[in-house]
């Protein structure tokens, strides 16, 4: 495996190293778009059961 990141380097493997780096940023951004939808159905419920409870 140290090999094919050493070969990256050197620019014989660009658009793998180039797909590779595509995927964990979309990854990345996926994940943090989940947490956030997360995060406010979480906050809408409390703010329902809040304004139910007055």
């Amino acid at each position: 495996m140290q090999a094919f990141f050493v070969s990256a380097a050197s620019g014989g493997y660009f658009y793998t190293a180039t797909g590779v780096g595509v995927v964990i940023a979309s990854l990345i951004t996926l994940i943090f778009s989940m947490s956030i939808m997360l995060m406010e159905e979480v906050t809408s419920k409390e703010n329902k059961s809040n304004i139910r409870s007055l």
